[in-house]
C-alpha cells in the first residue's frame, strides 16, 4: 500500500508530455478525492485483504480511509465472497472460507457510502511456477545522491515458470535474530539493594516486510528457467541483519500482462522522485472503474496471483571471507560515580539521571573492594531487544 499511496498523485497533476513539465502542488476539495484501491487474492492459506483509502486533500495529511463499503469478489458466473471491515478502511476474507484457484476468473466489486458502484476488469488467476533457489555474493551499490558505496549482499534467485503464465511478480518477508550490545541485567532500587534481572532482554528477533517492484516477463522463446535474477540488495554495514542470523522468505505470484504493465508504471514513478506530489509525465492506469462514470479515475489495481513462496537462512558464520563492512551499534557504556559528578548519594545519581536523561537505563553496578563506586547506564534500545524487536522466536525458526 505504501507504494500505491506515494504514486497515485500523479493523476492529480498537471501531465501534458515528457518535457516541459511545470510542477505544482494541487489542493483538492473534498468531493475531489479519489478512491485508492489495494487489493491482493492469492491461493495461499492467507485471508484476502482490500484496502480502501481515498488520496489525500493536501501534502502533509494522512490518507483518508474508507469505511462502510460493501466489497466482494465473486468468480465470474460462480460463488460470491462478501469481505468483512476488520479494521478502518480494511476488508478481509477468512482463508479457510475462501481462497483464490489457478483457472478461475474473479470480479472485485465495491459500492461506498455514497451510493457509487466500483468493478474491476474480470482477473485470472494464472499458475505459478516455483523459485528453486536462492543465492547470493558481495556487491556494492551506490545509497544516496552523494553516491555514497555502500558493500553489502546482492541476493539472486532460480526460478521455474509455468508454461501458461510469462509474467512474473516478487515480494519478500524477512526476520533476523539479534541482541543488544549494552543489556541490563540489574535493577536499581536504592544504593543498597541492586538486584540481578533473571530474565534479561538480550535476544530478540526483528520481522519486515518488503513490496518491491520486481517482474519479469518470460518470452515464449525461453526457457522455462529464470536464472540469477537479482532481487535484492542490504548494506551490511548500516544494517544488523547479518550479526547473528538472517531469514528471507521470496514470494514468487503469477501475473497478468495488464499487470505487470501497470508495475512497470509504477516502477517508473517510483524511480522518478521521492514524493508523492512529485511530477510524473506519464499515468498509472487502474483495473478498477466506476460503473457508472467511466470518466472518474481510480486510483489502485485488484491483483489476483497463484503463489509459491521459499525461505532462506544465513548465518554470520556464512558471510566470513567475504570482506563485508559490519554493522556497528551506536551504544556505548556511561560509568558515573558520585563525586565527579557532585552527588552526596548513588540514589541522587541515580533519581537524577532518570529523571533528566529518560532516552538511558541503569545497566549494572560497579563495586571496589565489596564498595559501591560506579553506576552504569546505556541508551534503552541498546539496553532491551524488545524495545526494538520481539522475544518470541518466529515458529518455523531453525538455528
Amino acid at each position: 500500500m505504501k507504494i500505491l499511496q506515494r504514486s497515485f498523485v500523479i493523476f492529480l497533476l498537471g501531465i501534458v508530455s515528457d518535457t516541459c513539465i511545470d510542477p505544482y502542488l494541487p489542493h483538492l476539495d473534498h468531493n475531489e478525492q479519489l478512491l485508492v484501491v489495494d487489493g491482493l487474492l492469492t491461493n495461499e492459506e492467507h485471508s484476502c485483504t482490500v484496502i480502501l483509502s481515498r488520496t489525500k486533500a493536501e501534502k502533509d495529511l494522512p490518507p483518508v480511509m474508507v469505511s462502510g463499503a460493501v466489497v466482494t469478489i465473486g468468480e465470474i458466473k460462480g460463488p460470491v465472497t462478501e469481505l468483512q471491515e476488520t479494521g478502518n478502511g480494511v476488508y478481509s476474507a477468512d482463508s479457510i472460507a475462501f481462497r483464490g484457484e489457478v483457472g478461475k476468473t474473479y470480479l472485485l466489486r465495491i459500492n461506498t457510502t455514497d451510493g457509487k458502484t466500483y468493478e474491476s476488469d474480470p482477473c485470472m488467476m494464472y499458475p505459478s511456477g516455483r523459485i528453486d533457489s536462492i543465492h547470493f555474493e558481495k556487491d556494492i551499490e551506490i545509497l544516496n545522491s552523494r553516491n555514497e558505496v555502500q558493500d553489502g549482499l546482492r541476493f539472486f534467485i532460480d526460478c521455474e515458470v509455468s508454461s501458461d503464465c510469462r509474467y512474473y511478480r516478487w515480494d519478500y518477508e524477512e526476520w533476523w535474530k539479534f541482541k543488544v550490545p549494552n543489556v541490563a541485567r540489574y535493577e536499581f532500587i536504592n544504593e543498597n539493594d541492586i538486584r540481578p534481572i533473571y530474565n534479561v532482554k538480550e535476544i530478540c528477533w526483528k520481522h519486515d516486510t518488503g513490496d518491491p517492484i520486481v517482474t519479469q516477463f518470460v518470452e515464449e522463446a525461453q526457457s522455462d528457467k529464470i536464472e540469477n535474477k537479482p532481487f535484492m540488495f542490504i548494506p551490511s554495514g548500516i544494517s544488523d541483519r547479518f550479526l547473528i542470523r538472517y531469514c528471507i522468505e521470496i514470494r514468487q505470484l503469477s501475473i497478468s500482462q495488464n499487470e505487470y504493465e501497470f508495475w512497470s508504471q509504477m516502477r517508473k514513478v517510483g524511480d522518478s522522485g521521492g514524493n508523492i506530489f512529485d511530477i510524473q509525465p506519464f499515468p498509472v492506469v487502474s483495473n478498477i472503474h466506476n460503473v457508472n462514470n467511466i470518466d472518474e479515475p481510480v486510483l489502485g489495481y485488484f491483483k489476483v496471483s497463484a503463489a509459491e513462496r521459499k525461505r532462506f537462512y544465513i548465518s554470520r558464520s556464512d558471510l566470513a571471507g567475504l570482506g563485508l563492512k559490519v554493522y556497528l551499534y551506536d551504544c556505548e557504556e556511561i560509568p558515573l560515580d558520585i563525586s565527579s559528578h557532585h552527588f552526596s548519594s548513588f540514589d541522587n545519581l541515580y533519581n537524577f539521571w532518570a529523571a533528566n536523561y529518560p532516552s538511558y537505563a541503569f545497566i549494572k553496578p560497579v563495586y571496589e573492594r565489596g564498595s559501591l563506586v560506579k553506576l552504569v547506564f546505556a541508551k534503552k534500545e541498546c539496553t532491551d531487544c524488545s524495545l526494538t524487536g520481539s522475544l518470541s522466536e518466529p515458529d518455523f525458526w531453525t538455528d
